[in-house]
């Protein structure tokens, strides 16, 4: 059977064909890249308006604010303390803290610049935005350019209520409206530090060791249930959650003879206890001192004991292994037998010179 071929194309027909092709590519090219650009164009024109209205919403009504301080109510121990305005400034309720905790500001903006805070040595006071009173040792940096850290270089000295408050001159970056301008002002927080403790760690007798071939221990069997035993001797061991100076110490402590009362008190058992006011052998609290006195039958009797003649003298001396933490006391004359004393560190005492006064009276 016969087959029809087709003739082939001529050369000018081929060409025509694909110059018609790149005509209708470039067009079609053309037409995009004007869509794109009328796009742009009119996604500029759009956006003009509300970029306007940004930069005045951010003048007017997103002031420099102080979005979160940290410890703050919500994560710390709060003391009672009542909150609201103080003289046109908020201040928040009373924060515990202890330990080397570290205070942060978050702003609502940026304060500096990246990099401004970058350099040797303490930060300038300029980008510090804290106010602190009274004032305690430590160090700020900025943890981002709109958050902002302090550290105190020790532990947080016991028996003090800071003051912490945001420097209300403060300005946002590039800002010329300050912190103390905005609707919220510039805030204040309260800290609470912990109380000072003072307990007996050990009585040192060489006499009463040598006596009992090693075996004493001021603890067994004391005159009073939680007391220590406090041989002719005898030196006192004091320990204290807080570096103390010798000097203001000296001046504070007070070692009394007790008095018993002639009948029962009706007090406590008399058991040992350890609280913010001392460790183990503190005597109760309040004007006198409840323990308890043994009795022959084994029972034990609740007295009450008040102090009885003048303070004794002692001294004040280092411990074998050197620590601020820790004082001997070692009475001057030899404690009397079968005698109940107290040793009294009063409230409004000072201790160190970086920590408060104490605020309750300390007993052991």
């Amino acid at each position: 059977s016969a087959l029809a071929v087709p003739p082939l194309p001529t050369p000018l027909t081929s060409r025509a064909r694909w110059q018609t092709a790149r005509r209708a590519r470039t067009l079609s090219m053309k037409g995009r890249w004007s869509a794109a650009l009328m796009a742009v164009l009119s996604a500029g024109l759009i956006q003009a308006a509300p970029i306007g209205v940004a930069k005045q919403a951010l003048t007017d009504e997103t002031q420099l604010r102080v979005v979160a301080f940290t410890p703050s109510t919500d994560t710390a121990h709060v003391l009672p303390q009542h909150d609201g305005p103080h003289d046109g400034v908020v201040v928040h309720p009373v924060v515990h803290i202890d330990g080397k905790q570290a205070l942060t500001v978050t702003f609502s903006h940026a304060i500096i610049a990246l990099g401004e805070d970058f350099g040797a040595g303490a930060l300038p006071e300029s980008l510090n935005p804290f106010m602190m009173s009274p004032a305690v040792a430590g160090t700020v940096r900025w943890v981002t350019t709109s958050i902002a850290r302090f550290d105190p270089l020790d532990e947080w000295p016991p028996e003090l209520t800071v003051s912490v408050a945001i420097k209300p001159s403060l300005r946002a970056y590039g800002s010329e409206r300050t912190l103390g301008e905005g609707p919220s002002g510039s805030p204040t927080y309260m800290l609470a530090t912990r109380e000072l403790s003072m307990s007996v760690s050990e009585v040192i007798s060489e006499q009463a060791m040598a006596l009992t071939n090693g075996s004493w221990d001021a603890a067994v069997e004391p005159l009073v249930r939680g007391a220590y035993e406090v041989p002719p001797d005898g030196k006192v061991v004091l320990r204290f959650s807080y570096k103390v100076e010798h000097d203001l110490l000296r001046t504070s402590l007070s070692l009394r003879r007790m008095q018993k009362a002639d009948g029962p008190s009706g007090g406590g058992d008399g058991d040992a206890h350890t609280s913010s006011s001392g460790g183990r052998g503190s005597i109760g609290g309040g004007l006198h001192s409840s323990s308890s006195m043994p009795r022959g039958d084994g029972s034990v009797l609740d007295m009450q004991y008040t102090p009885s003649g003048a303070a004794l003298p002692f001294s004040l001396s280092a411990c074998r292994v050197p620590s601020a933490r820790c004082v001997v006391l070692t009475p001057t004359t030899p404690l009397q037998t079968d005698a109940v004393y107290e040793l009294l560190l009063p409230a409004d005492s000072r201790f160190h010179r970086d920590g408060g006064a104490t605020k309750q009276p300390i007993r052991l």
